[in-house]
């Protein structure tokens, strides 16, 4: 809340009755009041200026998500197969970067997985399909690997 105050981005009062009756530290219910204070004051505050100033200051916290030499990654998760890196520890980026945006594409886990058993690390496989399947349940109930994986088990 207090980053809020700091931004100028207020609570509208129904919010504000609504999270009162919740907040047991005085010092927050007064921040509360504060914030429904600010959103009454919006109109005021907001030019087109300073909202252009406050947007430029937040694009700096989230820097672009494709950099030079990175696989491009649609918003669902796909990943072109011929983007795929080669390198086992190039793919686990891939993956851990799929995997934080609880997105997945069956190219790569297909392809990390079968590098991974002609690597000789069987275990790990397991491990990564466990680790999949896990996540899978909850994102895709129809979730598959393919049989190219196993034929090399």
């Amino acid at each position: 809340m207090s980053e809020m105050k700091r931004h100028h981005i207020g609570v509208p009062p129904h919010i504000v009755t609504l999270l009162k009756p919740n907040l047991e530290s005085e010092a927050n219910k007064n921040l509360l009041e504060e914030l429904e204070d600010v959103h009454s004051k919006q109109q005021e505050h907001w030019s087109e200026d300073r909202i252009k100033e406050f947007l430029e200051e937040r694009k700096k916290l989230f820097p672009p998500q494709r950099r030079s030499g990175s696989v491009p990654i649609y918003a669902s998760g796909y990943v072109d197969p011929k983007n795929i890196p080669d390198t086992i520890p190039e793919m686990e980026r891939l993956f851990g970067v799929l995997e934080k945006r609880e997105k997945y594409s069956r190219h790569l886990n297909d392809k990390l997985m079968e590098a991974l058993i002609k690597d000789g690390r069987r275990d790990d496989c397991l491990a990564l399909y466990e680790r999949i399947k896990t996540k899978q349940d909850k994102w895709d109930p129809n979730f598959k690997v393919s049989r190219l994986v196993w034929t090399h088990s």
